[in-house]
């Protein structure tokens, strides 16, 4: 094969339509009823079917073995083209995905608070370009954390594997084919070589990153951790093109069925997943793909009801998920130790309503524009081009303008206030390096610097700085501790150092462990060493202390009362007495290691004066279980200029 052969089987031309289609098998259909319905069932209840997950990997080994199928014969009979190839990806994938899409953003505009709205923003752009996968394992968490279970485009992490394979693999067998013939080898041989090179080195870099605490999620998100996957569909594919393979009969079949089945109940999420146990599930499902097809396995798994669910599968993938995820959004006040469960009453509600949209998708949207004679340029350009162009520019503005936050505001609130802990047009970033507020022209300039929880407080210094002649400026990143060594927080506990000539003082505020753990107490500790050092500085250093925390997120109890019309009295929020106990021992370590402790919750206590997580009027005080919002930060400002003298905030707060 030389070089102009190569190109040819490369070419993104537009081939003639291949003649030798795969014939349709409808118990691959049943196969995907089978792994969606335990998908569903996990996502409602993970304790229903503790291995329903299981159910994405067997999407994966079938996907790979449709896939391989194709590019293997039409590679082999030189028919292969990129755009053939693309345009049947686009048609078949797209159009369902944006209908969703749309309907799901609608609802996100309707029921997300601001900040949550701009996550759903960043997550609508990677999944348009198939790098979701990417973006949730960058975020906090994994995909079986609480929080995961909110974010309504999670589950596009597994289209974005999927895709980026497909990008790889042409290419790859393309390189198979081509060394096959350059050495006179037999194809099959060849490709399987390649098949097996590839799963043992996928199946180790699993391993290797599931093993690892610090990078377990990428071995789950990762296309190359999962690959082995459909490297064992691919693999099935080979062994089924061979006109000798008589397939595989029920002394296979029927016990790889009953394994598959026995997995969805008997693994769980404390397995190392994906790794060697996974390959159990999914040699079951390549098995099940590579029967004949006569007896009783392929009878049950071709039944007209699990085909009519399989036909529909993808878009019951696309649907039930935005669903269950909203659902908890709305009933989720994030009551710690409290996780959402779901009714039964109403997880029949949801799947039903995860079936009739998947229907209407499927009649109305996947069917028609799959079977239309739209060619690679068209659905280019129409299908995935020009509408992916559009979303994007939505995503864009829901990001930038920070969660599009005026669609809350009411005649209570305005929701950029009400539903952050900092003003977002003033400090924008995600770490703030200097952020300036207080006096512009200011006799003195202190720094706040912390984590979220100086950013709480920003809005309470800059009033003070104002009403003092102070400048105040903010070095602050969400998550940090001056114990913590990545980027951003070197960036932020290193800057006082840094700017030391530029300031009169420096304000400390962090967020501190209740618990008496020897891991919690070598913390502070720690942190009692760094302002040690900050007080060598010879500059005047402030530890702010712990404002109170309340069992669920305010802010979610607001938006509740919000969507429906509720009263929050109805809603049963506690406060927590730990603050109390913290500041107790921030108020010792201050004195411990020589500098001013300063305690506004305290002074309002003192005064009788009334600061709960919602005022009389509808406004939060607070925007979630710990953080003050905005509006809470100034009404913090207000109670103290309102209760000491000039020269006493200087004291206290100084």
């Amino acid at each position: 094969m030389d070089i102009n052969d190569c190109a040819a089987v490369f070419s993104t031309a537009r081939m003639p339509p291949v003649t030798n289609k795969l014939k349709y098998n409808p118990a691959i259909d049943g196969l995907r009823t089978i792994a969606i319905l335990p998908v569903i069932i996990f996502h409602i209840n993970n304790n229903w079917l503790t291995g329903g997950f299981l159910g994405v990997d067997v999407f994966f080994v079938i996907s790979g073995f449709l896939i391989s199928s194709i590019i293997v014969r039409e590679f082999k009979d030189s028919s292969f083209s990129y755009s053939n190839f693309y345009e049947r990806r686009i048609k078949r994938i797209i159009p369902a995905y944006l209908f969703m899409l749309v309907i799901v953003t609608g609802l996100c505009a309707i029921i997300m608070l601001p900040y949550d709205f701009k996550k759903f923003g960043f997550s609508i752009f990677s999944s348009l370009f198939f790098v979701s996968n990417i973006n949730y394992g960058l975020r906090t968490g994994d995909y079986f954390s609480n929080d995961a279970e909110q974010w309504p485009l999670l589950h596009t992490w597994s289209l974005s594997v999927e895709e980026q394979f497909y990008i790889f693999w042409p290419v790859c067998v393309m390189g198979f084919i081509y060394i096959s013939r350059r050495f006179k080898k037999p194809a099959d041989k060849t490709i399987s070589i390649g098949i097996a090179v590839a799963f043992c080195l996928s199946l180790f870099l699993a391993v290797l990153l599931v093993g690892d605490k610090t990078l377990s999620k990428w071995g789950y998100y990762l296309v190359f951790t999962r690959a082995f996957e459909l490297l064992i569909g691919a693999a099935m594919a080979v062994i089924v093109a061979k006109p000798t393979f008589p397939g595989f009969g029920r002394l296979i079949t029927i016990p790889s069925g009953i394994i598959l089945i026995a997995c969805f109940f008997y693994f769980d999420r404390s397995i190392l997943h994906p790794g060697v146990l996974t390959i159990i599930p999914c040699l079951c499902v390549a098995f099940l793909l590579g029967m004949k097809r006569s007896g009783i396995t392929y009878t049950t798994l071709s039944w007209a009801p699990m085909v009519k669910v399989g036909l529909v599968s993808y878009s019951l993938y696309l649907w039930h998920w935005p669903i269950i995820a909203l659902y908890k959004y709305v009933l989720d006040f994030g009551i710690q130790g409290s996780p959402i469960q779901i009714p039964v009453e109403h997880a029949i509600l949801i799947i039903a309503t995860s079936f009739v949209m998947a229907y209407l998708s499927y009649v109305f949207v996947e069917t028609p524009i799959r079977k239309s004679n739209i060619g690679f340029k068209g659905a280019f350009w129409k299908i995935f081009a020009i509408p992916s162009t559009v979303a994007s520019t939505v995503a864009v503005v829901i990001f930038f303008s920070n969660g599009l936050p005026q669609r809350l505001d009411n005649d209570e609130y305005l929701a950029k206030y009400a539903f952050n802990s900092i003003d977002k047009e003033r400090c924008p970033g995600f770490l703030n390096l200097g952020c300036a507020g207080g006096s512009d022209a200011g006799e003195k300039r202190y720094l706040l610097l912390g984590n979220s929880h100086a950013e709480h407080y920003f809005e309470f210094y800059h009033d003070l700085g104002q009403k003092l002649g102070y400048q105040i400026d903010l070095a602050a990143a969400g998550g940090c501790s001056p114990t913590y060594t990545s980027l951003k927080c070197r960036a932020v506990f290193s800057y006082p150092f840094d700017q030391t000539d530029n300031y009169d003082g420096f304000i400390v505020s962090l967020s501190w462990p209740s618990d008496q753990s020897s891991e919690s107490t070598e913390k502070i500790k720690l942190v009692g060493d760094y302002l040690i050092k900050l007080n060598q500085l010879s500059k005047p250093v402030i530890l702010i202390g712990e404002m109170p925390t309340f069992n669920m997120s305010i802010d979610k109890a607001v938006n509740y009362k919000r969507l429906f019309s509720t009263q929050t009295s109805e809603i049963n929020i506690k406060k927590s007495t730990n603050y109390q106990i913290i500041n107790q021992y921030l108020k010792e370590l201050s004195e411990e290691v020589n500098i001013k402790f300063a305690n506004p919750i305290a002074d309002i206590e003192s005064s009788s004066l009334d600061f709960s997580s919602i005022d009389k009027s509808g406004i939060p005080n607070y925007m979630d279980t710990n953080h003050l919002s905005v509006y809470g930060s100034r009404k913090l400002a207000e109670h103290i200029t309102n209760q000491f003298k000039h020269d006493d905030i200087i004291i206290k707060y100084f």
